[in-house]
């Protein structure tokens, strides 16, 4: 094949519990531990909330999924852009990710997150069905409810990163 001897081998390292491997210019993650992570978003007061999140990265690839809960000096004061954990390939910048909205009762309501032009963030949207068809309309204070303690934004999603390597 003309690659004899320049064949790319995994390392194990254990200090951080990653598989990489050297391209020749840059070390790739194969597989990391699941790591957590302090989303930074805007449009809310975090107050005495509390977030919930983690990612994993593999092979050029992002999953992550994250929730916030209001907690009793909590407010969403507008619309919701979330910070990724890691910069998207311009190829899946226009991706969805599954998120959702879950008031205090109970109830849950659809929510997206979508393309800012961004490559480290979204918007968290809620959804409107108030039109022939399900249309994405901005989070405020009173969108798509009255938010209050104990209610939750969650979301959820996997993506190509800017980068594959660490």
């Amino acid at each position: 094949s003309g690659r004899e001897g320049s064949e790319m081998r995994p390392l194990y390292e254990t200090d951080t519990d990653r598989v990489l491997v050297y391209t020749g210019a840059a070390w790739v993650i194969l597989a990391e531990p699941e790591q957590s992570w302090s989303p930074t978003m805007t449009g809310y007061t975090v107050g005495d909330g509390t977030w919930s999140a983690q990612y994993h990265r593999s092979d050029g690839w992002c999953d992550f999924r994250a929730s916030f809960t209001l907690g009793a000096t909590s407010a969403i004061t507008g619309q919701l852009l979330l910070t990724l954990p890691f910069a998207q390939d311009t190829n899946t910048q226009a991706g969805q990710f599954g998120c959702g909205f879950c008031d205090a009762s109970g109830s849950s309501f659809a929510a997206f997150a979508s393309y800012t032009g961004n490559a480290t963030q979204v918007y968290v949207d809620a959804v409107s069905a108030s039109v022939s068809y399900a249309t994405a309309v901005a989070t405020s204070a009173t969108v798509p409810f009255t938010w209050t303690t104990g209610d939750i934004i969650y979301i959820v999603g996997r993506y190509q990163m800017s980068t594959r390597t660490s």
